[in-house]
């Protein structure tokens, strides 16, 4: 017998949170997830209300400047088709 291991017993209950590499694995999901471009746009989506104007028209300029480029990348992509 291991010597390490002698005098102890595995317990078939032993939790994932005892898992250092399984809470590593968890955290690191949930950081992807909390800086997610979906995030992002939902925490905008409920802070809308509360922007002045001039951060409202920013953003506007920002959504209309994406929409833009992903109609031209569109373009792009079918005519190299």
């Amino acid at each position: 017998m291991d010597p390490i291991t002698e005098g102890f017993t595995v317990s078939a209950s032993v939790s994932k949170l005892d898992d250092p590499q399984w809470r590593r694995d968890r955290a690191s999901k949930a950081a992807k997830a909390a800086h997610s471009p979906q995030n992002a746009a939902r925490k905008l989506v409920e802070s809308w209300p509360t922007l002045d104007e001039a951060t409202r028209a920013e953003v506007r300029a920002l959504l209309v400047g994406a929409e833009v480029r992903a109609a031209l990348l569109a373009t792009a992509e079918a005519v190299a088709a």
